[in-house]
């Protein structure tokens, strides 16, 4: 719920569609309300390559698949891609999305907006609604840097792909 919200500031961590948890005062911390979104990831162990092959490309109108076909050359162990919006993202990079998916790699479409969710409304190739139809996980409210941290955990936590969905419900 918190995200950084300015380069250098140090009051820079906010949450600014829920507001914050509590607040510290003279004598004690004082908690106003409980987040919602907090989950557990127990991978099976930590492995050392833990940080090694998940990657996030972000996009921008007009994106290609150069950088997603890349990624599926290399066998890199999954993708998050930031979409607009929705999560929608371009036709062309739809494709290498898609062929990154028949290869095996994960891909979770996350959002570039600071707030709302990915979700599967819009129908044209590259819409949220053809990447779920394709295999691609939408990682709804959260955006791409952690999306890329939950699909690293959950890649130690399960070696089968139907489990990782239900990682970003």
């Amino acid at each position: 719920e918190v995200t950084k919200t300015h380069a250098a500031n140090p009051a820079t961590f906010a949450s600014p569609f829920w507001g914050p948890l509590g607040y510290v005062d003279a004598d004690r911390v004082i908690f106003r309300r409980e987040s919602t979104g907090r989950r557990t990831i127990r991978p099976r162990s930590i492995p050392d390559e833990l940080f090694d092959g998940v990657h996030l490309v972000a996009l921008a109108a007009g994106s290609d698949a150069l950088l997603l076909a890349r990624l599926g050359e290399s066998k890199a162990r999954g993708i998050v891609v930031e979409g607009f919006g929705r999560g929608n993202v371009p036709p062309a990079a739809f494709e290498g999305m898609k062929r990154a998916v028949a290869s095996g790699i994960p891909v979770v479409t996350a959002t570039r907006c600071l707030g709302g969710r990915v979700l599967d409304v819009y129908a044209y190739d590259g819409g949220a609604k053809r990447q779920k139809e394709a295999g691609i996980i939408l990682a709804g409210e959260i955006p791409g840097h952690k999306a890329r941290l939950k699909l690293m955990l959950a890649l130690a936590a399960t070696d089968d792909p139907k489990e990782l969905p239900a990682y970003f419900d």
